[in-house]
């Protein structure tokens, strides 16, 4: 249906156009609000606000380093909060009830 090139089975269909179709909208998994094609996701988690975030934290608990984690925390839940909004100003709240 959306033309990717791949052969599939009608019984995984929804999972293919929901989950794997390069072609497909997806949200960024990290949490930026981002929309973008399936087949850009991995590309994306180099820029990612919220990737490049999450990644800092990450080293910051690795190294022990509790001042930058709190660092990091602070401007993970401010880029949360952006993304709220970009998915507000889409009409997408329905994500934020949800969970998202």
């Amino acid at each position: 249906p959306r033309r990717c090139g791949a052969t599939v089975m009608g019984k995984n269909r929804e999972r293919h156009l929901r989950d794997e179709c390069p072609n497909r909208q997806a949200l960024c998994p990290d949490g930026c609000g981002h929309r973008m094609l399936g087949a850009n996701l991995a590309s994306h988690r180099s820029t990612c606000p919220m990737g490049v975030l999450l990644d800092r934290a990450e080293r910051a608990v690795q190294e022990n380093a509790i001042r930058e984690l709190h660092l990091a925390l602070e401007r993970i839940h401010e880029e949360r909060n952006r993304a709220a909004a970009r998915l507000w100003a889409r009409g997408e709240q329905g994500l934020l009830e949800r969970g998202w």
